[in-house]
């Protein structure tokens, strides 16, 4: 169910906009792969940890085009 360390990047080069401290992406099985780990109780007891320490912004992305062109 776990997903796999794609990307791990403390220290971007931003061109644009405002940089964030930690970009990390996941990569998972399937969209639905990485929904049930988010929802996951185990992955739950974390987000309690988090929340009361950290700002953070997570989004679940498919590969590929998916625009309407």
């Amino acid at each position: 169910m776990w997903g796999k360390m794609f990307i791990l990047d403390a220290h971007t080069a931003v061109k644009e906009g405002i940089p964030d401290h930690l970009i990390v992406l996941i990569e998972f099985a399937s969209v639905e792969a990485a929904k049930a780990a988010y929802a996951a109780p185990e992955y739950k007891d974390m987000i309690r940890l988090r929340t009361n320490n950290s700002e953070a912004c997570f989004s679940i992305l498919e590969e590929g085009d998916k625009l309407d062109h």
